[in-house]
């Protein structure tokens, strides 16, 4: 795993336990009434909901900006990766065999022909 996709699931799971705990927190409104003390737990889970909403913003622009980020090192990796050359044919070994018959010289040349006959 990544650096990048380490990161990201860290942010993942604070935010599944920010939402779980806003849930939770959202029962807990809708279960006081209004007295004094209620009031004042009232206002401790607004605040906490108010911190928690701006940690998810907090979190969503860090995410933005952690995908910049892994695009950029993805486009500089993609730079670095040039296609290989092709390759290019092995140069021919000299050949050490012998001169076969039908390379060589014919034994009785042009020359030697036209001298015979004469």
């Amino acid at each position: 795993m990544t650096a990048f996709e380490e990161e990201r699931a860290r942010r993942d799971d604070e935010l599944q336990k920010i939402y779980d705990d806003q849930q939770r927190l959202r029962e807990n409104l809708k279960a006081l009434k209004g007295s004094a003390e209620e009031r004042a737990l009232t206002q401790r889970y607004t605040q906490q909901l108010n911190d928690q909403e701006t940690r998810l913003e907090a979190i969503q622009r860090e995410e933005a900006d952690l995908e910049t980020k892994k695009d950029q090192a993805q486009a500089e990796l993609d730079k670095t990766k040039k296609p290989a050359p092709p390759a290019a044919p092995a140069p021919a070994a000299p050949s050490t065999a012998p001169a076969s018959a039908s390379t060589a010289a014919p034994q009785g040349s042009l020359h030697n022909n036209v001298l015979s006959r004469t």
